[in-house]
């Protein structure tokens, strides 16, 4: 029989594992609409952190029993084909509805989100402002959501070499 090189990209059907992202979710949504009994609902994004390591992680493992290798180019270009889309939308319908709706002072401060969010670096940005996710002083950015993406993709530029090494 042939070896079907990317059999390993197939995980099996986890329902636990989309259950815990609907309770994530659900608890991300309503720390965000206030109730008092979710103050700790950011927890939520944690558990996204924890599912997406699991999840890249088995799939490296997988790569690497099935092809002796990972091919550290073919994980890069899977993420881009998965999230490049996606974040240049959004970040594109977002730079034009802020052109349209928010303060002409505010515009100047969203630019330089946009691109630190394209570069997946945007945490840095916030971090470097002092911006606290919970105790905001000034108005939050309009990608301040991408603080948690620029995270996750920047674990994935050292994880895959670090589970290649190993």
């Amino acid at each position: 029989p042939v070896l079907n090189l990317y059999s390993f990209m197939k995980l099996p059907y986890r329902k636990e594992i989309d259950g815990l992202r609907a309770l994530a979710v659900v608890s991300i949504i309503l720390f965000h609409a206030g109730f008092k009994v979710f103050e700790g609902g950011y927890v939520g994004v944690d558990v996204f952190f924890v599912i997406s390591g699991y999840l890249i992680t088995s799939l490296l493992i997988n790569e690497r029993e099935a092809n002796d290798r990972i091919s550290i180019r073919d994980f890069y270009a899977r993420r881009a084909r998965r999230l490049l889309p996606i974040s240049v939308v959004v970040l594109a319908v977002t730079a034009l509805a802020s052109a349209i709706w928010l303060q002409p002072t505010r515009l100047s401060a969203l630019a330089n989100d946009i691109m630190a969010a394209a570069a997946f670096s945007v945490n840095f940005v916030f971090a470097h402002r002092g911006t606290d996710y919970l105790q905001a002083a000034m108005e939050p950015s309009a990608i301040q959501h991408y603080w948690s993406l620029a995270v996750e993709e920047q674990f994935y530029m050292v994880w895959p070499g670090l589970i290649a090494l190993v």
